[in-house]
């Protein structure tokens, strides 16, 4: 083939017909709908911001907290005994055990309770707090109704309206009866074998229980031995122990109607509190 017979190459532009068809223009978003995406991408990324910052104070709140609870600003310092008259402070403070700077807001008051109601005199015990570094021991103590006389250098032992032995004494307290035929002494915070004639004791009437001198137990019943000089009654015979409040109710209505009469006997029997004896 010879130079002519190519086919001609300098075609105008009229005369090009162009392989790829042109394309067609893409169709524009909605500006408006724009806008809405990327606002709610906005908002999005500030509710995250202003959860992370939230988490943050709140961990630097909690480590601030705890770093204030545990320093010597809120520890304990002080410890004040309320309420304690048989038993010395100091033996509520040490069977309390809590250690000088112990953090107060971190204080295990329900163990420290236990830990004070353990100690014999004591019936129950409240575990308070008062910032900044005060812990507060508010103790109700065990009232003795009666005494045993035993051996040692404390041979008094004073016993609660339970049977416990809360307290050793040298001396007898004037204010209660010796009790006899109780059985033995137990070891100071236990509670006796035979606890009826105590639990007796605290079922009498208040007045009946000041005047009683002795409580003598014997099997056949119980005789309350009573002071005065001479007294309106000088011994009340209880019988068994058990309806004591009874006896001791038909009791007092005797004593106070032999006191307005102005009358004295030596012995009153409510062992049948229906029906009393005296002679």
């Amino acid at each position: 083939m010879t130079t002519t017979d190519l086919p001609p190459t300098n075609l105008g532009p009229d005369d090009v017909d162009l392989a790829e068809p042109e394309a067609t223009p893409v169709e524009g978003v909605d500006p408006r709908m724009r806008d809405r995406w990327v606002e709610a991408r906005r908002a999005e990324g500030r509710r995250r911001l202003r959860v992370i910052v939230a988490l943050v104070a709140l961990g630097s709140l909690v480590g601030i907290g705890y770093l204030v609870a545990n320093s010597p600003l809120l520890g304990t310092d002080t410890v004040t005994v309320r309420g304690a008259q048989r038993t010395t402070p100091a033996a509520v403070r040490a069977a309390a055990r809590i250690g000088q700077g112990e953090p107060l807001l971190f204080l295990d008051t329900a163990a420290i309770e236990r830990r004070v109601q353990a100690v014999p005199g004591i019936d129950r015990a409240v575990v308070t707090t008062e910032l900044p570094n005060t812990v507060v021991l508010t103790v109700t103590e065990r009232q003795p109704v009666g005494w045993i006389r035993t051996t040692g250098t404390a041979p008094i032992a004073l016993v609660d309206g339970s049977g416990r032995v809360v307290a050793r004494a040298e001396t007898p307290p004037v204010e209660l009866p010796e009790v006899l035929g109780a059985g033995p002494v137990v070891a100071l915070g236990h509670t006796m074998d035979l606890p009826a004639p105590f639990r007796g004791l605290a079922a009498l009437p208040a007045a009946i229980r000041l005047q009683a001198r002795r409580l003598v137990v014997a099997n056949d019943g119980a005789i309350l031995k009573m002071r005065g000089s001479p007294p309106t009654v000088g011994r009340l015979q209880l019988g068994p122990m058990h309806d004591i409040a009874r006896k001791g109710a038909a009791a007092t209505a005797v004593i106070d109607d032999l006191v307005a009469r102005g009358q004295r006997v030596s012995w009153l029997d409510v062992t049948v509190p229906e029906a009393p004896v005296t002679r």
